[in-house]
């Protein structure tokens, strides 16, 4: 065999070597973000499967934390938003025209699609939408699933979270994935990052007052004109987006410091400081004028990835959590269903004599079984086959 034969066989084997060291990095990279996604995920289970059980002040609010799980799912999506449009247009803003733009979008969405339609025609299919937020339209309408296949289900009081009752969070993502090519045009910087998260303050601030004053529903209806303003809405939101903006920007600038001792150091500071914060915001509602609690709230997250992003912790970041990070999206969707059909699985008897905190670990281990067995085989059997097609 000839030398430049071995010399190629040299190459591919180190290009192959090069090539699982980058994967393997990358891996490690993000395994903290799996891990809070985790943790993010078992907050929305444990607010919707325990949020009415009659216990302590305490343990009530520890449980109603569970709501703000999605401002940490906002601040990461963000995040990996930029870095995917980092890797599709890099820092030539000339390739951000309307054709590649909608190119790029278009993949985006798709990556939601399977799994989410399949949760919408189960869902109207079984009947497990919830009344509530159809308000006095009472039942899901053709132009309703319409809006959500179009995952334009965001711009209606009535439709952003009437039918999976927690797809009000794809609603604000997908509009932020929509805009988000123009944001990544005209925001290059991380000062420009911080002026854009001011400006989204003001706007959201100015979106709850002008509605506010202005009844588009009826009477009976206004509670989801309140909801859909003050929590719902895609403008009541972007604030926390765009924390995760700025984390995209900070991270390249201190990118030094990641894996460090100093690194490791400041990372705890920052992680006790968001725990401080969290504790006040659980148990005190503390709050700052003009900034609403989901924002707080953001914040709070942001510091968390952040911290974990400089140096991982082992009680945040470990395999427990990520599994469940890595199985989010069809625990996310399903998770109302999940826990109505794990009613008709009963509990020990001790469950209810004993300590509520024995009741709520049983019910959670409960859910969250089924749930990541369901889970594994949506994503194995469809999210992946899917996937591969595109």
């Amino acid at each position: 065999m000839c030398f430049s034969c071995y010399a190629d066989e040299f190459r591919t084997e180190q290009n192959r070597t090069e090539q699982n060291r980058t994967e393997q990095n990358r891996t490690e990279r993000y395994n903290w973000i799996d891990s809070l996604k985790g943790w993010a995920i078992i907050g929305v289970f444990l607010i919707h499967s325990c949020g009415s059980f009659n216990v302590e002040q305490h343990i009530s609010k520890i449980i109603s934390f569970g709501a703000r799980a999605c401002q940490l799912f906002f601040v990461i999506s963000a995040f990996f938003i930029f870095k995917s449009l980092e890797k599709n247009f890099g820092s030539d803003y000339s390739k951000i025209s309307l054709k590649n733009s909608a190119k790029w979008i278009f993949k985006k969405i798709l990556r939601f699609v399977p799994l989410y339609y399949i949760a919408l025609i189960v869902f109207t299919l079984t009947g497990h939408y919830s009344a509530y937020w159809l308000g006095s339209q009472g039942r899901i309408s053709v132009g309703n699933f319409i809006f959500h296949l179009l995952f334009l289900h965001g711009l209606s009081p009535y439709y952003i979270n009437s039918i999976l009752s927690v797809e009000w969070y794809l609603a604000d993502l997908a509009l932020f994935v929509l805009v988000s090519p123009i944001l990544y045009f005209f925001v290059r910087s991380f000062t420009g990052a911080l002026w854009g998260f001011v400006i989204s303050l003001i706007t959201a601030f100015a979106f709850n007052e002008i509605l506010g004053r202005i009844h588009l529903l009826p009477a009976e209806d206004l509670y989801l004109l309140n909801t859909f303003r003050a929590n719902f809405g895609f403008f009541a939101q972007l604030p926390v987006m765009f924390l995760g903006i700025i984390f995209y920007f900070l991270v390249k600038k201190i990118e030094k410091f990641r894996k460090s001792q100093d690194g490791k150091s400041l990372s705890l500071l920052i992680l006790l400081a968001s725990l401080f914060m969290l504790i006040g915001l659980i148990f005190k509602n503390s709050r700052i004028f003009g900034i609403n609690n989901f924002t707080l709230y953001g914040i709070v997250f942001f510091g968390i990835c952040l911290s974990q992003w400089l140096y991982p912790c082992f009680l945040i970041d470990n395999p427990f959590f990520r599994l469940f990070g890595k199985y989010s999206y069809p625990l996310f969707l399903f998770n109302f269903l999940i826990i109505d059909c794990c009613k008709k699985i009963p509990l020990p008897d001790f469950a209810f004599s004993g300590s509520q905190y024995i009741l709520i670990a049983l019910t959670m281990i409960k859910v969250l079984s089924v749930g990541l067995l369901f889970s594994v085989l949506a994503t194995k059997f469809i999210e992946k086959p899917f996937r591969r097609l595109f």
